[in-house]
């Protein structure tokens, strides 16, 4: 399964966890995964990767519907 935002898509990778690629060139921005301790889905982003505001929103609706 892919969900595609504006700049960045999310692609399953297995157990219903997935990668955030940037649109533009596909390169993996991070991932979510489920976070026992919170009891919630989390994205664990990659060392030095950069979002606006608006790649954040769209991972925190994208969180939110999982």
């Amino acid at each position: 399964m892919k969900i595609k935002y504006k700049h960045i898509s999310f692609e399953e990778y297995g157990d219903g966890k997935f990668y955030i690629c940037n649109n533009n060139d596909g390169i993996i921005l991070g991932a979510t995964k489920y976070y026992d301790n919170w009891n919630q889905w989390v994205f664990y982003p990659v060392n030095n990767a950069l979002f606006s505001k608006s790649c954040l929103l769209d991972i925190a609706d994208f969180l939110n519907q999982l």
